[in-house]
């Protein structure tokens, strides 16, 4: 039947709990499912260790089996956290990871800074997987007025022909309804695009929300929110002069965010990836398309961001029958590399232009 359905004394599997509210039982904690399957019995205990709605790894320390009167029960013991599974799609760094599960955990917001097309977004949907919390992401982009975080104002006609002010509340807001409804949820909110507020002080909305004293402000009601304890926040800026239309973050802002920075795979774990979305692609195809993409971010004039989008498009190219020689790979990469960056590739003042130069250099290179 199994490993879920007849786990043994000493078996590990990750669970969340919630308070057992039967009062003639001995046990504080119960749950009822193991790796996010449904269990065959019951799971109990009263390890103090055990946090009540945060997944966490236990171990079987009894099985008690049925009897006429009572259902068969597991009992178990607090080992640790739930720990940040990944499959071979993504790649995050040991450290990072590490850190990002420490600190939701330990209900602190995080604030992802790293280029375009490192990873952010994506991470950030697999950290809510692998924890089976509900996940939803706010482009922050369109936020013009602090309020514009829970809901924005809306005007519409009315059957008598004129027009009203009505207020729509946005999907933070409704994430925050869910949770409260719900408490034995967790609710991860993935605030994307952050450094691209229309106004920097639309952010002010969202520092009360993630520091202590966890409200916000809801404008459909005029009243206060309490934010509950399963939500938690994420954050995802880029930093630096080369991004064109971002807003610097107010320290104090950036106070109220646990900051983690985050790069572009390594050479060896970009072409790993890419092997596995392409493996009919020649894996020296692959490796030359990141060698030079990496030569073009590390080049020695500065730092040149090249999206991990655009070596995953390279290859897509790549691994068409239409595209087979080293004359495509040099057309592809005229498109795809330079298209990305300012000016235009027969522009050698421009950063397109320079672009091109390294590629025409490294292009040819075995």
């Amino acid at each position: 039947m199994g490993f879920f359905n007849k786990p043994r004394v000493g078996s590990v599997f990750e669970a969340t709990f919630e308070e057992n509210r039967k009062s003639d039982s001995p046990f504080r904690a119960r749950a009822t499912h193991m790796g996010g399957r449904r269990a065959g019995k019951v799971i109990l205990s009263n390890d103090k260790s055990i946090p009540l709605g945060k997944r966490c790894q236990v171990r079987v320390i009894r099985v008690h089996k049925p009897d006429a009167k009572k259902r068969g029960y597991y009992e178990v013991e607090y080992i640790g956290p739930s720990k940040l599974k990944l499959d071979d799609s993504v790649y995050i760094d040991p450290l990072v990871a590490n850190k990002i599960e420490a600190l939701l955990l330990a209900q602190r917001a995080i604030l992802l800074d790293g280029p375009q097309g490192c990873g952010k977004t994506f991470l950030a949907g697999k950290r809510a997987e692998a924890l089976e919390w509900d996940y939803g992401v706010f482009n922050c982009s369109v936020v013009f007025d602090s309020s514009d975080i829970a809901a924005r104002p809306e005007i519409r006609s009315t059957p008598s022909g004129g027009v009203e002010t009505i207020w729509v509340e946005t999907d933070v807001l409704r994430t925050l309804k869910k949770a409260i409804e719900d408490p034995s949820r967790h609710y991860l909110i993935f605030l994307d695009e952050f450094s691209r507020v229309a106004r920097p002080n639309a952010v002010n909305m969202i520092l009360s929300a993630i520091d202590s004293t966890r409200r916000m402000f809801n404008p459909m009601t005029g009243s206060t929110i309490e934010i509950p304890d399963n939500v938690h926040w994420i954050a995802a800026v880029n930093t630096g002069s080369q991004f064109v239309g971002t807003v610097p973050i107010d320290p104090a802002a950036l106070d109220r965010f646990a900051p983690i920075k985050m790069d572009y795979a390594p050479e060896a774990e970009e072409v790993r990836l890419l092997a596995v979305r392409y493996p009919d692609l020649d894996k020296a195809k692959i490796s030359r398309v990141v060698r030079i993409a990496n030569a073009i971010r590390r080049h020695k004039e500065g730092r040149m961001d090249l999206s991990m989008r655009a070596t995953d498009e390279v290859c897509l190219l790549l691994s068409h029958p239409h595209f087979d020689s080293l004359e495509d790979l040099s057309v592809i990469l005229k498109d795809s590399f330079c298209s990305r960056f300012d000016g235009r590739w027969d522009d050698t003042m421009s950063d397109a232009g320079h672009v091109w130069r390294l590629i025409e250099g490294l292009a040819k290179m075995k």
